[in-house]
């Protein structure tokens, strides 16, 4: 009887143990995304930051492409050794493209899943400011802004006047004006651009050793440029003599093409 009753405590007691097991769940730790919060700011015509969260200091990678590309570009993130907020400006992107964009770890192999892959950007398109079409014959004349008697030095102005004058116009001295300069007019990559003197004058004080004070200097390819009726005048106090030479100085011209 005792044997029977031995049996039957140590039955239930194994009952007992098996139950407790089977009821007992041991809880996992949530797994934590490696990045998170990723935003894309900043877009522009060519460039797009992005911004995200990280939570492992490995080095990661973002691939960016347009639906059209076989493969993707690739740019390594400079690595920080920190966990922290990371932000990496994507340059040289092509106006008005879309793209998509995602992050993955520097050392991925093909066909590894992205860290996070993002919905699809376009990147807004450059403003081209309309070439204003100038009538054939257009003229400009030198404002009256500008002193005409000789009295100031005014390179600056009237190079900013010259400058503001498109291709293909006629600029118009006024007659017997005389403009002081110490660089001389500045043609650089000009075309078809005609200067009607009226007899004006261009006096350079510039040194006579540049060629940047001659009385004009057209370069850069210039073409089918027009001159008439305008004095050029230099600041040799000889010219016109059998004595006008000065070594060295001589690289200030009346009109100097390059």
């Amino acid at each position: 009887m005792e044997m029977v009753l031995s049996l039957v405590r140590t039955a239930a007691a194994f009952v007992l143990l098996a139950t407790c097991v089977a009821c007992v769940s041991v809880s996992k730790p949530a797994a934590t995304k490696a990045i998170e919060q990723v935003a894309v700011v900043d877009v522009t015509e060519t460039t797009a930051r992005i911004e995200w969260l990280s939570t492992d200091p490995r080095q990661l990678a973002i691939a960016y492409a347009r639906p059209s590309d076989v493969t993707a570009e690739r740019r390594l993130v400079p690595p920080t050794g920190e966990v922290l907020a990371q932000t990496y400006e994507l340059v040289d992107l092509e106006a008005g493209t879309t793209y998509r964009l995602r992050l993955e770890w520097a050392d991925a192999a093909e066909g590894d899943l992205p860290l996070w892959e993002g919905s699809v950007i376009t990147l807004p398109t450059v403003d081209v400011p309309a070439i204003p079409v100038i009538p054939s014959g257009s003229t400009f004349t030198v404002p009256a802004s500008i002193d005409a008697t000789g009295d100031d030095e005014v390179t600056k102005s009237l190079q900013r006047f010259i400058d503001s004058v498109p291709d293909g116009a006629t600029i118009i001295f006024p007659p017997g004006a005389t403009y002081t300069v110490s660089r001389g007019i500045h043609l650089l990559g000009r075309h078809d651009l005609a200067i009607q003197g009226n007899g004006a004058t261009i006096r350079t004080i510039g040194p006579g050793n540049l060629v940047a004070s001659s009385a004009v200097l057209i370069e850069g390819g210039s073409e089918r440029i027009t001159i008439d009726d305008l004095s050029l005048v230099g600041n040799n106090e000889r010219a016109g003599t059998t004595d006008a030479f000065k070594g060295g100085v001589e690289a200030q011209m009346g009109v100097a093409i390059y």
